[in-house]
């Protein structure tokens, strides 16, 4: 081998160094920006994060009621909701009443719940009952009633809310025997 292809190889070689460490840096910047993005959707997701919580309420000058509070950071869209006494679904106030107290009261209000959106820290009725003694029947028997709700995030990230649980779920449940108040 002469001198000159020598000259050349070596340079060949300082060539193939400068490259290949080129391409390592490239690969270590791509790993970074992939990890501060992981992270940024992880910091926004946490800024939307919805908590929705179905809260029971009795005393002798307001009667019962049940509140749907939002107490996460952003807002809730209520997609789907199922309520049920004893186990048994019903489709709306009237009858969780009915199947709790035995009594066909009428004289109470309530708030939708499906198709709600709930802002955070937002404290929304959806059931008062000012009959002291219906409400106290509700309120000793509240065991008795349960709610699924299904709600969505901003970023469509979704959660059922089961004996005021929150679940993770890809998608909200399509009940048959969904709720309608």
């Amino acid at each position: 081998m002469s001198e000159k292809d020598v000259v050349v190889a070596r340079r060949w070689d300082r060539d193939l160094i400068v490259a290949v460490t080129s391409g390592l840096v490239g690969l270590l910047a791509l790993a970074v920006s992939t990890y501060n993005v992981t992270l940024q959707h992880k910091q926004v997701r946490a800024q939307v994060w919805p908590r929705l919580l179905l809260m029971p309420s009795f005393n002798h000058e307001n009667g019962f009621s049940y509140s749907l509070e939002n107490g996460g950071i952003g807002p809730a869209e209520v997609r789907t909701a199922r309520v049920t006494v004893d186990g048994k679904p019903v489709k709306n106030w009237h009858d969780a009443i009915l199947l709790m107290t035995g009594k066909d009261f009428n004289d109470w209000t309530w708030g939708t719940i499906h198709g709600t959106l709930a802002t955070p820290g937002s404290n929304r009725t959806v059931l008062t009952i000012k009959d002291e003694a219906i409400g106290g029947i509700m309120f000793k028997q509240q065991n008795r009633l349960s709610a699924e709700i299904c709600y969505c995030s901003a970023l469509e990230d979704c959660w059922v809310l089961e004996d005021n649980a929150p679940r993770l779920v890809s998608k909200c449940p399509d009940y048959s025997d969904a709720f309608n108040d």
